[in-house]
């Protein structure tokens, strides 16, 4: 069947018609398996891995989803979502409130940035953000990195770094890029200092 709008493109780039026959054909084999399971799959197949070798999944699945609304594929029937469990914020009486710092940024010491790996870490960064960021916590899309910056005082900082977006029209012209540029260069980084402190650096 023809189609008049252009194939979508996957992390910036066209998809080409031999990946599309090769996700056509993954569809048709394994029609058992849940959308995300095509997704993580097609990304084996194709190499569409994060520098950390894990797959593309969310972006493959919201490249199914686009191919399916041009019609050049019929995906599984969504599968009903299992009730989500409700993320609750860390309680402010469950730990004391910060105690607000001022003063130069020099005057905390040694700064150590922590990754956020751990269930508590992760529990204090999303509060912390909530309370904080003038947007609250939102949950990134693609791969993310978190950071927790501490100090002898505690934690100071929440950072985060994200998948960007892949074109920003004032994002781009702003920092002079080319498309070329930008297909090569293209990075994000998101950091703030906690809102109960005021360092200058």
């Amino acid at each position: 069947m023809p189609h008049s709008a252009p194939l979508p493109r996957f992390c910036g780039h066209v998809v080409e018609e031999p990946q599309l026959d090769l996700i056509r054909a993954l569809v048709a084999r394994y029609p058992q398996l849940s959308r995300t399971e095509l997704a993580a799959t097609a990304c084996e197949l194709l190499g569409w891995l994060r520098a950390n070798g894990k797959p593309k999944t969310v972006e493959c699945r919201v490249l199914l989803d686009t191919l399916e609304e041009q019609q050049r594929i019929v995906l599984p029937a969504r599968r009903q979502k299992r009730a989500k469990r409700v993320a609750v914020a860390i309680a402010t009486e469950d730990r004391p409130a910060p105690v607000p710092i001022q003063g130069p940024l020099a005057a905390l010491g040694p700064l150590q940035l922590h990754a956020v790996t751990s269930a508590e870490q992760r529990r204090q960064w999303r509060a912390l953000v909530e309370q904080h960021h003038y947007r609250g916590h939102r949950i990134p899309f693609g791969a993310h990195l978190r950071y927790l910056a501490v100090s002898a005082q505690g934690v100071v900082g929440c950072l985060q770094y994200s998948s960007p977006a892949w074109r920003l029209q004032g994002r781009d012209r702003w920092i002079g890029w080319s498309d070329a540029q930008r297909q090569v260069s293209t990075v994000m980084a998101a950091d703030g200092i906690c809102g109960w402190n005021d360092q200058a650096a």
